[in-house]
């Protein structure tokens, strides 16, 4: 069962405009020490930066989470290896609440063209029980 859906899209330029108001202390913020490493590795690291930003902000938005409620932009870790799709992987804060949202599994689309990083997260998993809501009277 869908338990949410998120979609965030990344201007290039925005990305720019931050990576260059903050330096190395943007991409940090919000990637891992694997992730920092994934992006230094690639002809395009700020497109890589663009798109794990995206992909986080997509997470909170299925989530639900608009304040983040005490998760961490690191306690979600995207994972990209060629001969798979990428992955989102969860840790900490951030991994025991989507677990008490019933979620299980994480899917995760990214897509990027010249100036524009996008991605879309789809939750899957089952609700936790519920109470019945009594009936207005």
């Amino acid at each position: 069962m869908c338990l949410g859906v998120g979609v965030d899209r990344l201007g290039g330029a925005r990305c720019e405009r931050a990576a260059a108001e903050h330096g190395a202390d943007f991409a940090r913020a919000f990637c891992t020490p694997a992730e920092l490493d994934a992006c230094a590795a690639s002809r395009e690291a700020r497109r890589e930066q663009a798109l794990r930003f995206a992909a986080k902000e997509a997470l909170f938005k299925a989530l639900a989470l608009a304040d983040r409620d005490g998760a961490t932009w690191r306690e979600a870790e995207v994972e990209s290896v060629a001969t798979s799709p990428p992955r989102l992987r969860l840790h900490g804060r951030l991994a025991a609440l989507a677990r008490s949202r019933g979620v299980r599994r994480v899917h995760l689309a990214l897509t990027a063209a010249p100036g524009l990083a996008a991605a879309a997260v789809l939750l899957e998993g089952e609700p936790p029980e519920s109470h019945p809501e009594e009936t207005p009277r």
